[in-house]
């Protein structure tokens, strides 16, 4: 039961990534290389989310203003869909990527043009949220997962992450020396 409570809160938070992210930017309400990371496992699915300070994804904050933060915020962006090499389930659990989104305000306001005092304020708080859902043919064998962000991704430095299972709940901080969380 308890993993179907906070899958719901996962959904709704994954229904709602700009605004979200929008919440974030005009509150302040995050620390440049950390993140977090929600995991819930409800029977056979994993659920995942990161929330995370765009810089620690794409090393800038601002809506892309050239060619090269264009490429940067599309590779990301691509990069956060595999789920699959950004995570390292148990073998013995055959999980497989069943679906994954990404999201930052920052490809929405990609192409507008604002002047200096907007744009200040923007790029002191933009986010970036990313979910991926997992199937598992033996959910029986999930005790852990490998983060792989880091490696991914070098400017986070940690993700402040809670979880939840049918059999326990928890929280833990992960970092690049630290990646693995045991259920």
């Amino acid at each position: 039961m308890k993993a179907i409570q906070l899958l719901s809160v996962l959904v709704l938070a994954g229904s709602n990534l700009t605004a979200f992210a929008q919440d974030n930017r005009q509150h302040g309400a995050h620390e440049h290389g950390t993140g977090r990371l929600d995991i819930a496992v409800d029977g056979a699915k994993i659920y995942v989310e990161l929330n995370s300070p765009a810089a620690n994804i794409v090393g800038f904050e601002h809506a892309p203003n050239s060619e090269k933060d264009h490429q940067t915020l599309d590779s990301a962006l691509a990069r956060l869909k595999d789920g699959s090499a950004l995570f390292t389930l148990p073998r013995a659990a055959r999980c497989s990527l069943a679906s994954s989104d990404s999201g930052t305000p920052l490809a929405n306001h990609a192409d507008e043009h604002h002047g200096e005092e907007s744009h200040g304020r923007e790029e002191a708080h933009a986010e970036i949220t990313a979910t991926w859902i997992f199937d598992c043919a033996r959910p029986e064998a999930l005790d852990r997962v490998t983060v792989r962000l880091f490696e991914a991704f070098p400017l986070t430095e940690r993700l402040q992450v809670q979880f939840i299972t049918e059999q326990t709940q928890g929280s833990a901080v992960l970092s690049p020396s630290k990646p693995d969380l045991r259920f």
